[in-house]
């Protein structure tokens, strides 16, 4: 009976001393990091105006969605050879941009961003629905080329289109 109880009391401590591991796998949704838009180059007269044509993702600019037409953006400052955020862009279209002083068109497509949701294991063992990720845009077509799109804060990432 002795040896019961002390067999039991080991096993007891044993059984105490173990730490459940409460670390659980949790996955969250991404929202896209939104895209301003820049021009490298330009004089502020020639970006005075800007008509930005939204079109469906992949149609090759033959599903037209809407128009924006930024006015009177002369007033913001060109620093630096680069002019202020001039409009967002967004991962589910396509884009032409006109400058109609200089009669430059721009078309954007292609915008790529990192996945849309990531799992991570978090220690403590809860998922924390509040917590706000932001999923990383990376690069763009602008005109055939690819270009990297450069994440400036920690809500906002620029694309930059220069002067031919």
């Amino acid at each position: 009976m002795k040896k019961i109880l002390t067999l039991f009391s080991i096993s007891l401590i044993a059984l105490a001393s173990c730490q459940k591991d409460k670390s659980k796998e949790c996955t969250y949704y991404n929202k896209p990091l939104p895209v301003g838009v820049s021009f490298v180059g330009y004089y502020d007269y020639e970006i005075n105006a800007v008509d930005l044509y939204q079109y469906e993702k992949g149609t090759n600019f033959q599903n037209f969605v809407r128009k924006d037409s930024y006015t009177k953006m002369a007033q913001y400052p060109v620093v630096h050879d680069t002019s202020t955020v001039i409009f967002h862009i967004a991962h589910k279209s396509d884009y032409m941009v006109v400058l109609p002083q200089k009669e430059d068109t721009f078309r954007i497509t292609d915008i790529a961003y990192q996945p849309d949701y990531f799992s991570v294991v978090e220690p403590g063992g809860k998922c924390d629905q509040r917590k706000e990720y932001y999923q990383l845009p990376e690069y763009a077509t602008l005109d055939g080329n690819v270009l990297r799109i450069v994440k400036l804060t920690d809500k906002t990432a620029g694309f930059y289109i220069n002067k031919p």
